[in-house]
């Protein structure tokens, strides 16, 4: 097999257990009744109450814009709050309200399921391994990006 050819199959490999991955971690998330994206949004305020939507939609890498519908339809269905910061007027603080936040713990643990089914497929010597060639192979992307 020509070297051309290794790259898309790596490629193509990684693409797959991405999908694999991103469905495994919608049917964690929609089992405790959120999305992935109200799961990170969550996540993020359960670790950092009071943090604005702006920060948010940086953090999310996503507009101000999208951030803001997204916080809009999770305050409707109170899995947020926004208050008042104490000391500058104009800007709102995001918290985590009480069934948000047992919805997060929720998703959490089913995640940490599909987490555990991951790492069980492998025994210890190999999970070391994979996530040392993971490394190496996001290291060369980054080293490819710099050289560019």
């Amino acid at each position: 097999m020509s070297p051309e050819a290794r790259p898309q199959r790596l490629l193509k490999a990684f693409k797959q257990a991405e999908l694999r991955i991103r469905a495994a971690k919608e049917t964690a998330t929609r089992s405790a009744g959120l999305s992935r994206a109200q799961y990170v949004v969550l996540q993020t305020v359960s670790a950092d109450p009071g943090v604005t939507a702006a920060e948010l939609a940086r953090r999310g890498e996503v507009t101000p814009q999208t951030m803001s519908v997204l916080l809009t339809r999770m305050e409707k269905a109170g899995l947020i709050e926004r208050k008042p910061h104490p000391r500058h007027c104009g800007v709102m603080e995001i918290h985590p309200t009480g069934d948000g936040i047992a919805r997060f713990k929720a998703a959490d643990e089913q995640l940490g399921q599909v987490e555990r089914r991951l790492r069980d497929s492998l025994s210890k010597a190999e999970q070391e391994q994979f996530e040392e060639l993971l490394g190496r192979c996001a290291g060369a992307l980054d080293t490819e990006q710099a050289g560019a």
